[in-house]
């Protein structure tokens, strides 16, 4: 005759089968909100990625601002020393601060931990350099008639970019192909006809 069990041993039975199906509700739950916040954050991941390129249109080539921004894109490629570094233009004073020599790079996608928090833009390196520096005040580069940094023997001026935010620095770009293109000489001057030309000398440091 099967021995019938006790009471106790029946509730107890009773008590560790309803808390291995709360802990299994628990985990699956937890699988699932984990799959949620992943595929929210792929598909944020895209639509981040989408902004950015709004923000540089009309190109996909990406120009730092900053050494600082350039190494974060994987970019930078060495340090430049442009001399003089601080020019006198109509009774103001344009101070360069960082000149540097970095890759071109284009935006592939933007990793996403937390939206806005916590987002990592990943770039890739494509064909083509930039020669690139900053300069920390704006007022010299407002002064009329304005300074334009024109690449000697080319006869264009480089490309400026005006960050909306004032505490970032205003810097200019010129994008070559091949590195022996890199720009030696650059004009600060006021027109095409180069009245009141100054020279700045560009070189690599390492070299």
């Amino acid at each position: 005759m099967a021995r019938t069990p006790d009471r106790a041993t029946t509730e107890e039975f009773g008590c560790e089968g309803k808390y291995d199906m709360t802990r299994k509700k628990k985990l699956a739950i937890g699988a699932i909100a984990l799959v949620v916040f992943g595929l929210i954050d792929v598909a944020w991941g895209f639509v981040r990625a989408e902004m950015i390129r709004f923000g540089n249109k009309p190109r996909p080539i990406f120009i730092s601002g900053t050494i600082e921004e350039s190494k974060s894109r994987g970019a930078f490629i060495e340090k430049l020393d442009i001399t003089p570094s601080k020019i006198n233009w109509r009774e103001q004073q344009i101070v360069i601060s960082e000149a540097w020599l970095e890759h071109a790079t284009e935006l592939v996608h933007v990793y996403v931990v937390i939206p806005f928090v916590m987002e990592y833009p990943h770039y890739k390196i494509v064909k083509g350099y930039h020669l690139c520096f900053n300069c920390a005040e704006r007022e010299g580069l407002r002064a009329e008639p304005h300074p334009l940094f024109v690449v000697k023997d080319k006869g264009h001026s480089m490309s400026a970019h005006w960050p909306n935010d004032t505490k970032k620095r205003v810097h200019f770009c010129e994008e070559f192909d091949e590195l022996s293109e890199m720009p030696r000489t650059i004009e600060v001057t006021n027109n095409r006809e180069r009245e009141g030309c100054i020279l700045l000398e560009v070189k690599r440091v390492t070299n």
